[in-house]
């Protein structure tokens, strides 16, 4: 039987942001101790992008539960492929086509592209459980960022410290300190008056005269999209999933765009908690030019009609298709090829 929900995720065991074993760990038990509990039928897709030789792959660093809810696939992407797109000098892992790479090879009839810091709240898979999504929207959340050296305590008390000790919310109206979040009722009565701060402001202007699609995307909450962005696999098809750029910044926010142009969007109330890192990697990395994803998607909206949004010109190519790479399942006996 096909799981109803797929979550994907793209990483690599090169520490990124430092302790990354130790927060993708946590990632998982988390995961599987909600799962478990309200038996939602689901699975992970691990997209191991671009392994580094020297460390140990993802499959054999992790300790993976070995039964129950989510079912763990790991596909990995080698490094000669890593090595044929622009770029790949400068970022060792391509997020968002590693990203596609899974959600092109999810099983789930609805898949969750999530990042492998962040941490589910029961609330959130209780809200999975009862198999309510709809085939016309696309969902997303507001993130809460926690200190990960607080995290360090029995399982039971994880999320009860989550709650009471994030610092930092990201909402669709932009990213508030715990102490300005509390004057969150006063910026509700303020709205008409204020700039979003989120990642889409300046993209959301320059569509302040493109017609119906801008109402929908002036509302779009694009602030930490890449760390939950749900729909169901005919939809992540229809818009080919992420942009396939080479470079580092705005391809989450875009694909926000694009789906508020064609579908509903609903932000669900419960949260998901970020366990916070260091960016410092950040600072070498290529990033996208804002202006050309401007002109992209006002090209691709003025099409109109279409089945597909594609943005980058993959079409049907998007998530590499036809390459043959390595897949477990976890736990694993032995690599299998992919189709």
């Amino acid at each position: 039987m096909e799981p109803y929900l797929s979550f994907v995720v793209a990483a690599r065991n090169d520490n990124y942001g430092g302790d990354f074993l130790q927060r993708i760990q946590l990632y998982v038990d988390v995961l599987f101790r909600w799962c478990g509990k309200y038996q939602l039928d689901s699975e992970l897709v691990v997209v191991e992008w671009n392994p580094p030789s020297e460390r140990p792959p993802l499959r054999e660093a992790v300790r993976w539960p070995g039964a129950g809810w989510p079912r763990v696939r790991i596909v990995q992407v080698p490094q000669e492929m890593h090595r044929s797109y622009p770029n790949s000098d400068k970022m060792p892992m391509f997020e968002y086509i590693a990203k596609n790479v899974g959600l092109r090879r999810a099983r789930g009839r609805f898949c969750l592209s999530m990042n492998p810091d962040t941490l589910v709240s029961e609330s959130l898979v209780r809200f999975f459980s009862k198999k309510r999504f709809s085939e016309g929207s696309y969902y997303r959340v507001d993130r809460y960022d926690v200190d990960p050296s607080l995290l360090r305590v029995p399982p039971e008390q994880l999320e009860p410290v989550c709650r009471s000790s994030w610092f930092r919310v990201h909402r669709r109206d932009g990213s508030f300190s715990r102490s300005e979040d509390r004057l969150r009722p006063l910026r509700k009565l303020l709205r008409p008056l204020l700039h979003p701060r989120g990642m889409l402001s300046d993209v959301r202007q320059s569509f302040a005269r493109a017609g119906k699609p801008s109402a929908r995307m002036a509302k779009a909450h694009g602030n930490a999209s890449g760390d939950f962005f749900l729909m169901s696999a005919g939809q992540w098809e229809a818009l080919c999933g992420f942009p396939e750029l080479t470079t580092h910044s705005h391809i989450d926010s875009t694909l926000c765009l694009l789906a508020a142009a064609k579908l509903r969007q609903v932000i669900l109330p419960y949260p998901l908690y970020h366990q916070e890192h260091s960016r410092a990697e950040h600072a070498q990395r290529p990033l996208t030019d804002l202006q050309s994803i401007q002109q992209n998607v006002r090209v691709v909206l003025e099409k109109g009609g279409g089945r597909s949004l594609d943005l980058d010109g993959t079409s049907g190519n998007w998530g590499l298709p036809a390459a043959r790479l390595e897949e477990w399942v976890v736990p694993a006996r032995e690599g299998t090829s992919c189709r």
